[in-house]
């Protein structure tokens, strides 16, 4: 996930998401927020309290085969996104469309 993409298509998002973590002040520790799982609980934390709830489950095939699905619940509206190869492949998509379901929102 792009923070600087994130900045631009949802600004308004992005600044309170900036209010809501005071301590992310620097794009540098936003560029690193993939290798720090605190600050993805962070992310989850965050979109719960703007009632975006992000679920992301298991699914295992007949073959062994493992991918990771994705939903996203925000009052009236459900979305499954595409099933993802990968868990932060998963979590990059699920917190896009947050991002993207809050802006219009606000």
């Amino acid at each position: 996930m792009s923070w600087k993409g994130i900045e631009k298509k949802y600004p308004e998002t992005y600044q309170k998401w900036l209010e809501w973590d005071d301590c992310l002040i620097h794009n540098k520790v936003l560029e690193q927020l993939y290798e720090d799982s605190y600050n993805i609980r962070n992310l989850y934390d965050f979109f719960d309290e703007q009632e975006i709830y992000i679920q992301i489950s298991v699914k295992c095939a007949m073959d062994n085969s493992v991918w990771y699905l994705v939903y996203i619940w925000a009052g009236m509206f459900d979305e499954h996104l595409q099933d993802k190869a990968t868990r932060k492949e998963a979590e990059e998509a699920a917190f896009e469309k947050a991002f993207e379901i809050l802006e219009n929102k606000l």
